[in-house]
C-alpha cells in the first residue's frame, strides 16, 4: 500500500470549487474525480473568481430524463426499507425515440400526479376532520347529558331542601305554640 491519499491530479476540467479552495485555485474531489486546478490562468481565463463550474456529472437538462415523481411521497417515509424497481423507473422515463417526450405532456403528467397526490391528502385530511368532528359531537352530547343529569339532581335537591324547610317551619311553629300554652298554663 502506498502512503498517498486516494486522490490524483489531472488536467483541468470545469469543476465546482469549494469556497475555501477557490482562492488557492485547487479543488479536491475523490479518486473517481480528480484534484482540479481552477485558477483562471489554467482555463485560459474562462473562469472568473466568482464563477463556479461542476465537478460531478451534469444533471439531466431534459425533464424526460428524470423519473416521474411518486404519487404518494408519504409512502417513501412510511417504508424506508423498500426500493423502487429499475423497471418502474425505466417505465416512468420518456423514450425520446418514440417522440412522447413533449414538455407539455410531461408537464400535464406531472400536474396529474401532483393533483392526485393533493386529492389523496385532502381526502385523508377530510376523513381525519370527520373523525375529529364525530368525536367532538360525542363529547358534546356526553357533556349535555351530564349537564341535564346535574340539573335534575339540583332540582331534586332544591325540592327536597324546600320540603325540609317547610317541615322545619311547621315543627318550629308547633314548638312555639306548645311553649305558649305551657307558659300561660293552659
Amino acid at each position: 500500500m502506498s502512503n498517498q491519499p486516494p486522490y490524483r491530479i489531472d488536467s483541468a476540467a470545469p469543476v465546482a470549487v469549494p469556497v475555501g479552495l477557490r482562492r488557492a485555485g485547487w479543488a479536491v474531489s475523490p479518486a473517481t474525480q480528480s484534484i482540479e486546478n481552477t485558477s483562471p490562468a489554467s482555463h485560459g481565463g474562462e473562469i472568473s473568481g466568482g464563477r463556479i463550474v461542476r465537478i460531478d456529472r451534469r444533471h439531466p437538462a431534459d425533464p424526460s430524463d428524470c423519473p416521474a415523481t411518486p404519487a404518494d411521497p408519504d409512502a417513501a417515509d412510511q417504508d424506508t426499507e423498500s426500493h423502487v424497481d429499475a423497471s418502474q423507473v425505466d417505465e416512468s422515463r420518456c423514450d425520446s425515440s418514440r417522440g412522447d417526450c413533449e414538455p407539455a405532456s410531461l408537464h400535464q403528467r406531472w400536474l396529474r400526479l401532483h393533483a392526485s397526490d393533493l386529492i389523496d391528502r385532502l381526502q385523508t385530511w377530510s376523513a381525519d376532520l370527520d373523525a375529529r368532528e364525530a368525536q367532538l359531537n360525542v363529547r358534546d352530547s356526553l357533556q349535555d347529558h351530564r349537564e341535564r343529569q346535574f340539573r335534575l339532581l339540583q332540582q331534586d335537591a332544591a325540592a327536597e331542601l324546600s320540603e325540609q324547610q317547610r317541615a322545619i317551619d311547621r315543627i318550629r311553629s308547633e314548638i312555639n305554640a306548645q311553649a305558649r300554652r305551657m307558659a300561660f298554663g293552659g
